[in-house]
């Protein structure tokens, strides 16, 4: 792990910024992120029902090495694992879909910053809607794609609630070098309008974390 130097505590809470990296992403920042956090976490992902069949969609090699039957029971073990570990750091819960679930998951991120807990946050658009992706080539799950933007909202509600504007760590998790990065943080700027100050702020910590995946 690399970049704690660039750690401000005294101005936490903050917002920390991960690629995806499919798996990897995630279970880096749970590993190595030296901070108290609560992540957003895909509401799917925290039911084990729900989780299991996504996991299969991923995971069909499982299925293919060791069969139905004993794929199946390891994707069901896993899957129980991975839900039992993420709802274990207090989640918040993103439901895709209606823009009514989308404020609810910003309130609660409003609620967590105000009681002082730092927010992880995974913002990489799918695949299919990424616009830095050739739909053509071939598929690599670590590929760093598109992000939305509508996550630096945070950024807006803590200021009106505050006075106080956030600092935003873009972090990068590299499976293939195994190594974990911390960059120097990117502050919101209140002084915008609320929409150019998101599209700069996405922007500048996706271009911070693309210059911390080059070799």
């Amino acid at each position: 792990m690399s970049g704690k130097e660039h750690l401000l505590p005294d101005r936490y809470p903050s917002v920390f910024v991960c690629n995806h990296g499919f798996i990897y992403g995630p279970v880096s920042g749970v590993a190595y992120l030296p901070v108290d956090f609560r992540p957003w976490i895909h509401d799917v992902m925290l039911d084990p029902a729900l989780a299991e069949r996504e996991l299969r969609k991923s995971l069909r090699f499982i299925l293919r090495i060791f069969g139905d039957r004993l794929g199946g029971k390891m994707l069901h073990s896993l899957t129980r694992l991975v839900c039992r570990t993420l709802n274990s750091f207090d989640p918040v819960p993103v439901v895709r879909g209606a823009s009514r679930n989308l404020m609810n998951t910003f309130r609660t991120s409003l609620e967590a910053l105000m009681d002082g807990d730092n927010i992880l946050i995974f913002p990489e658009k799918p695949r299919e809607l990424a616009t830095n992706i050739d739909p053509d080539a071939e598929y690599d799950p670590y590929n760093l794609r598109s992000f939305y933007t509508g996550f630096a909202h945070i950024g807006r509600m803590y200021f009106d609630a505050t006075g106080k504007n956030l600092l935003f760590y873009p972090l990068y998790s590299d499976k293939k070098r195994r190594r974990f990065m911390i960059g120097k943080p990117v502050e919101y700027d209140s002084s915008l309008d609320p929409r150019e100050s998101r599209k700069r702020l996405s922007a500048c910590l996706q271009e911070r974390i693309e210059e911390m995946s080059r070799p």
